[in-house]
């Protein structure tokens, strides 16, 4: 059932759904692949992210190198905030500003 709307939503989440699956796809279209690969690149990216996350927080509690570690922490986080405003702007300019 990848990327098949709901026929007849019959209430707010159905709707939803069916806004989430467009945006969605036309994402994937914008960015050349489908609509499959975008949320396996998705999915494969918030897991990296989740893992990072995992190593970062076992480096703190074991490791003496905290300096570092507090480093690589607000550096990451300051990176994952720029890029979603970037995306934020991209998604406005494309779907609000058509």
């Amino acid at each position: 059932m990848i990327n098949d709307t709901i026929s007849n939503p019959t209430n707010g989440a159905d709707d939803f759904c069916n806004v989430i699956i467009n945006t969605s796809n036309d994402i994937a279209k914008d960015l050349g692949v489908t609509y499959g690969e975008l949320w396996t690149y998705t999915t494969f990216l918030v897991i990296g992210l989740i893992i990072f996350y995992m190593v970062l927080t076992f480096a703190a509690l074991y490791t003496k190198y905290t300096k570092i570690i507090k480093w690589a922490f607000w550096i990451s986080l300051a990176l994952i905030a720029v890029g979603v405003f970037i995306l934020m702007s991209i998604m406005s300019t494309l779907y609000v500003n058509p």
